[in-house]
């Protein structure tokens, strides 16, 4: 049988409300009868009921987490994987719950009915923009909310955000300083101006490199294989570096050099974005660009927090975490063909 709080109280000779006083104050217990009341409780084996404790603070202490599945992939990556964990270790740390929701984009009305019946403390929405509808049962419900990792900032919600135009500066000025003029850029979507692409060429641009090559591979590792491939069976007018926009498709990208018979760097330099794990283990290891996806959690789970436990509304917070370069094995000086 599940020990109760009257157990408690009828072990310890106090009143149920002394044993509630007592286990929920904070510090040392401070009259003989709280003493008794702990341990009391540590000889009963009590654990407070987190659900009865929720009902009479309207507090859940947990986070939901919205993941939406990149579009012309079947499963998640693991850069997905790795903030899905950032964010339960910062949470854990607070010692509240992740409640996580996986999506895939394609039924928006099962995403709102279940972000309806959450019993969640805030919502974390991470990825492509929150549809309108979505934002509207969070108002309703008073559920504050936060964006991260958008590709566009919104001032009419709270976002934390990844200064990426930064990291791709800084990745081609760094291959720029290495001899390289013929970077190809293995993009995400056609037709589409993300600010990452906008920074690749602009940056070129403004160093004078005028000619400059893209392919765009949806964010597919499995099609930016093939492109590279095919790219790199030209003779002429091959690059001699590659920028991809994530690591995912940056270590295809390797892999179909090596494939070829190129080497990394000495034939052909490539650069990544997120820093994934993988990227540390790859053959040779992965120069990339480093997003800080601890700092973002802390961010979103911080401010999410102070609005549940504050008794006035709070500002919208916008803000942006610094990338990084990290410099592996996988970039050198242009090569002498």
């Amino acid at each position: 049988m599940r020990v109760t709080i009257k157990d408690v109280a009828r072990e310890a000779g106090v009143s149920v409300s002394t044993v509630s006083y007592a286990l929920n104050k904070k510090g040392e217990p401070i009259k003989d009868s709280h003493k008794r009341v702990i341990d009391a409780a540590k000889r009963l084996g009590y654990v407070p009921d987190a659900t009865a404790r929720s009902l009479v603070n309207s507090r859940t202490n947990s986070i939901g987490v919205v993941i939406r599945k990149q579009k012309h992939k079947d499963e998640y990556n693991p850069y997905e994987v790795e903030l899905i964990a950032a964010f339960s270790s910062e949470l854990a740390k607070c010692k509240n719950w992740m409640n996580l929701y996986l999506d895939n984009g394609d039924n928006n009305s099962l995403l709102e009915q279940l972000v309806i019946d959450a019993k969640v403390d805030g919502m974390i929405w991470a990825g492509e923009k929150i549809p309108n509808q979505i934002q509207n049962i969070l108002k309703v419900r008073s559920v504050p909310y936060v964006i991260v990792l958008a590709p566009e900032a919104n001032p009419e919600v709270s976002t934390v955000q990844i200064n990426g135009e930064h990291g791709v500066v800084e990745a081609i000025r760094y291959l720029v300083s290495l001899g390289h003029r013929k970077i190809l850029n293995i993009a995400g979507f056609p037709n589409m101006a993300t600010k990452r692409r906008c920074t690749y060429i602009n940056t070129l641009e403004n160093m004078g490199i005028c000619s400059h090559k893209e392919i765009f591979c949806y964010y597919n590792e499995n099609l930016a294989y093939e492109e590279v491939k095919k790219l790199l069976i030209q003779n002429d007018n091959r690059p001699t570096a590659i920028f991809a926009e994530n690591d995912n498709m940056a270590l295809s990208a390797m892999r179909a050099a090596k494939d070829l018979g190129f080497k990394v760097p000495e034939d052909i330099s490539i650069v990544g974005f997120d820093d994934i794990y993988a990227t540390q283990i790859s053959d040779p290891p992965l120069t990339t660009i480093r997003q800080d996806l601890n700092e973002v959690a802390r961010l979103a789970c911080e401010y999410l927090i102070k609005c549940r436990d504050s008794k006035i509304s709070l500002p919208l917070i916008h803000e942006k975490v610094p990338t990084k370069l990290i410099i592996r094995g996988s970039t050198g000086k242009v090569p002498a063909f």
